[in-house]
């Protein structure tokens, strides 16, 4: 009997290292060094011009903290009426950017890929409202002319399940998003980076 406690100790002991040692893998896979415009302090305004969904206005858009080592706080707001006002938490990791409206970051929070090539493909789905956004890249290294200058920039589209329409947006990795076309559009104006 002696011996089985010893044993059924000695197993849990291991099983706890174990446990410790795949958490500890798991949070060095989160490396960054590829999204530059994750720091705080970061802000950009993007024109966003009217559809029959709404008016012209101003998207704007802050990182506002690094509530946690890696994970930075966006905030992403309109003006003049703040319509848009939301948060969200970004951590670039490995070949994504996760996303998540709330903390903790989960690894199945792939949000945007990270080193794209054309006809990459991926889903993100929002684990609060449920809604499951798909994208492809389309074209690579697209120069795009905007009020804020001209970027090289990823030109993917973008279709969120069960909607009627597949809009394109062009992403860089130094600045986010650039420019976007569809049933709404936008574009950078300015950057404080």
């Amino acid at each position: 009997m002696k011996t089985l406690r010893l044993c059924l100790i000695s197993l849990l002991f291991l099983s706890l290292c174990l446990q410790s040692c795949d958490e500890d893998d798991a949070t060095n896979t989160c490396t960054g060094g590829n999204f530059n415009f994750l720091t705080v302090g970061n802000q950009w305004e993007s024109s966003f011009f009217g559809s029959f969904f709404a008016d012209d206005t101003l998207l704007m858009a802050e990182v506002l903290e690094e509530p946690e080592p890696g994970v930075f706080k966006l905030r992403t707001w309109s003006e003049p009426d703040n319509d848009l006002d939301d948060t969200y938490y970004l951590q670039d990791c490995g070949d994504y950017m996760l996303r998540s409206k709330n903390l903790p970051i989960m690894p199945d929070d792939k949000y945007m890929k990270a080193n794209r090539a054309v006809g990459d493909a991926w889903s993100y789905t929002d684990r609060v409202t449920n809604v499951t956004s798909n994208y492809e890249v389309l074209e690579k290294n697209v120069s795009v002319t905007t009020p804020a200058g001209t970027f090289v920039a990823d030109k993917i589209s973008y279709y969120q399940t069960g909607a009627f329409n597949t809009d394109t947006m062009f992403i860089s990795n130094d600045v986010f998003f650039v420019k976007y076309e569809g049933i709404i559009q936008y574009e950078l104006i300015s950057k404080n980076f």
